[in-house]
């Protein structure tokens, strides 16, 4: 540990950036890699080392709860046909079953690599 980072660490007690991986910016290329990407999203609230929310459905600062419960209105920006027709098989096409994937499968959007062609996670 330097000198500096000793500071930090008695003055903060915390080392390095408050963030500790930068921020990077990934194509998304395939259909389940837009699955991947917004389930990973979806889910950031329950996937801290202290979950902000009991239930995804519960966090107001998401769409989750807006997929949750297609009968709320959405904004005119939230397109949410787009996801649940992108579902493999098992899945039906539909925003419940797009919720099931968020709350089924913990995702990590930096290391999924997704092709076309892959095969449906087994439920």
């Amino acid at each position: 540990m330097s000198h500096s980072q000793g500071r930090d660490f008695e003055r903060y007690r915390h080392i390095g950036r408050i963030y500790q991986k930068r921020y990077f910016a990934k194509e998304v290329d395939s259909r389940l890699g837009l699955l991947t990407v917004s389930s990973y999203i979806h889910r950031n609230p329950i996937q801290t080392q202290k979950p902000m929310v009991e239930r995804l459905e519960l966090y107001p600062y998401s769409s989750f709860p807006l997929y949750w419960d297609d009968t709320l209105p959405a904004p005119a920006f939230l397109d949410r046909e787009l996801l649940k027709g992108l579902l493999p098989e098992p899945f039906e096409k539909n925003n419940t079953a797009y919720c099931m994937y968020c709350l089924t499968y913990a995702q990590n959007a930096e290391e999924d690599p997704h092709v076309e062609d892959m095969e449906p996670p087994l439920m």
